[in-house]
């Protein structure tokens, strides 16, 4: 199932790349903040440290020093993809963990 998707930023004039929840995640999962938090979450990292990780692993460019978040651009779209990638395989096996959790209580 696709959580995150990957598509071009309409605020970056460099045509870079961002990730994206879809309907089924704001559908699924929905938030009492904001979705842009979530990718950290599912990741088990703190916000600032998901940043840093987008950064080093992902060549990502951080933005938004004065904006309630920080959101990293991706320059080439394969980071980006790579990375949704490992977003949607983990909150996937979230997703199970929890459905198998609800229906064997213990």
């Amino acid at each position: 199932m696709v959580y995150f998707k990957v598509d071009q930023s309409p605020y970056s004039k460099m045509g870079e790349w961002v990730i994206m929840s879809t309907e089924i995640l704001t559908k699924h999962f929905p938030a009492k903040s904001a979705y842009s938090i979530i990718p950290s979450r599912v990741m088990g990292l703190s916000y600032p440290a998901y940043l840093r990780m987008c950064r080093d692993k992902y060549c990502a460019r951080l933005t938004g020093k004065n904006h309630k978040y920080i959101t990293p651009y991706f320059p080439e779209k394969s980071y980006a993809e790579c990375l949704a990638k490992e977003l949607n395989t983990r909150l996937t096996e979230i997703y199970k963990y929890t459905l198998r959790s609800q229906c064997n209580p213990e």
